[in-house]
């Protein structure tokens, strides 16, 4: 893969996923000697500075190359107001591969190893991710090599001067954001222990509404 990424030299593919701010898909590479995959996130344009200081985050990260966070590639403008988030690609999210596919307690112990680094190291960041959930957790279903993403609901450790009851996704949302009680950066181990229950169970330890 070259850089500058041109655009122009991939194909989208299909939709991985929308979210309040963007949405995500698969581009391939159009040329026939090629077959490269990109994951791009394109941002809306009304909602592009709520994307900042994730933009901010993964500009960080990029440095550090860690092999537990989603390698960030570049960051382009196009189309005068367009932006676009380029990742690599891997294979699933942790929802989709638990789902289909057969796997024993070594494999489960191995994800598991992956997340809790992934964390140390974005804690060591002074940031909490305070959105860890299996969709935001991809796998390479082969090497089973495990990357946390989706850092757009970061919040400075170092800032925690409030309560917030919608942090965190309902089912991995811990109890000291359910009772909007000050919270710290183990809302993120609480969270990892949710996944983890539920790589076990085939199902949510906890089905909230």
């Amino acid at each position: 893969m070259t850089y500058p990424i041109n655009i122009h030299d991939y194909m989208r593919d299909s939709k991985l996923g929308k979210g309040t701010f963007s949405e995500v898909f698969l581009y391939k590479t159009v040329s026939e000697t090629s077959n490269n995959e990109l994951v791009v996130k394109v941002i809306n344009p009304k909602y592009y500075k709520y994307t900042l200081k994730e933009l901010d985050f993964l500009k960080k990260i990029k440095k550090y190359n860690n092999p537990y966070v989603i390698d960030f590639l570049e960051h382009q403008i196009i189309k005068g107001d367009v932006r676009l988030f380029f990742f690599e690609k891997l294979s699933m999210n942790l929802y989709t591969y638990y789902k289909k596919r057969n796997y024993d307690i070594k494999d489960i112990i191995n994800i598991s190893y992956q997340m809790f680094k992934g964390i140390e190291f974005i804690h060591s960041l002074n940031v909490i991710h305070s959105d860890l959930k299996p969709e935001n957790v991809l796998i390479d279903e082969t090497t089973l090599k495990t990357k946390l993403i989706d850092f757009g609901s970061i919040i400075d450790k170092r800032k925690l001067t409030y309560k917030n009851f919608y942090v965190s996704t309902r089912y991995y949302r811990p109890p000291e954001i359910i009772y909007n009680l000050i919270f710290n950066e183990k809302i993120d181990i609480w969270s990892i222990g949710c996944i983890i229950t539920e790589l076990i169970r085939n199902k949510p330890l906890f089905m909230a509404k």
